[in-house]
């Protein structure tokens, strides 16, 4: 199918492009070294990426821009109703859709049943552009599934949900990377972006900053509903990362990735 080609080609194109990049960059300007051997992670990220994706194809059929081109010519949906101009529809999708990530993110870790499946996520030991790959394969379906029913409700303009899914991909590696920006660029790129320097705090072992910084593409959720932290309480170089209560040995496994929300108790209570 030519769309479904096309609306891959959005996604796949600006990931392999954004990966090249950000794997340079931490390659020669890395902020912090890994607990456990590289190879290792990065293989059983990919595995899990692998495995995301597989779910992805056989329990959802679909991707953001086929669904926004499907009810696009269908008359249903919110947006299409709006007497809007087309900027102004792109820039609604746009903040419609970053917020939605954030909602399905905040609620990951305010659920405990999610929380179960979301903290294969968090229990990377190390933090690199791989980690953005790092996820379950039920949040997968779950947040992907859910993201596909909004973009039918709301019938955005397909070229702007093709826009949202290339950004996504590069930031899905660029907010991971294990590299900072310059000190006078990243005080003016985290007014608007959601920089690696902020993520990270995501990532902490601490309990309370796990809960803050949920922003996908934009730090401006955040900012609004009082889950924003500037930094970590302690270096970002030496903080911890991951989830204490596993071993490196546990979180390195793949098999221990994929039985973990079924295996025991959420490690964490919202």
């Amino acid at each position: 199918m030519p769309e479904a080609s096309h609306a891959a080609w959005w996604y796949w194109g600006p990931f392999l492009a954004a990966f090249a990049v950000i794997g340079f960059w931490e390659t020669f300007a890395p902020l912090r070294a890994s607990p456990v051997s590289t190879p290792r992670r990065w293989l059983l990220n990919a595995l899990l990426m692998a495995s995301t994706n597989a779910a992805q194809v056989i329990v959802l059929r679909s991707s953001p821009g086929l669904v926004a081109l499907a009810v696009s010519s269908s008359g249903l949906g919110l947006m299409p109703k709006l007497p809007w101009p087309p900027a102004a529809l792109w820039l609604l999708t746009i903040l419609a859709l970053d917020f939605i990530r954030y909602a399905q993110h905040w609620l990951m870790h305010r659920v405990g049943l999610l929380w179960r499946i979301h903290q294969v996520h968090h229990a990377d030991p190390h933090y690199d552009m791989t980690t953005g790959l790092r996820f379950h394969p039920l949040e997968s379906v779950l947040v992907n599934g859910s993201y596909l029913a909004a973009i039918a409700l709301l019938a955005p303009p397909v070229a702007a949900v093709l826009a949202v899914e290339a950004a996504a991909a590069v930031q899905a590696l660029f907010a991971h990377a294990n590299a900072d920006l310059p000190a006078p660029l990243e005080r003016w790129v985290r007014r608007v972006w959601v920089t690696p320097t902020l993520h990270r705090v995501h990532h902490s072992a601490d309990r309370c900053e796990q809960n803050r910084n949920f922003g996908m593409l934009f730090p401006i959720w955040d900012r609004l509903l009082g889950t924003y932290l500037a930094a970590p309480s302690l270096p970002a170089r030496t903080m911890p990362i991951g989830l204490a209560e596993l071993s490196l040995t546990q979180s390195s496994s793949l098999l221990a990735m994929l039985t973990l929300p079924v295996r025991r108790p959420p490690l964490r209570r919202p």
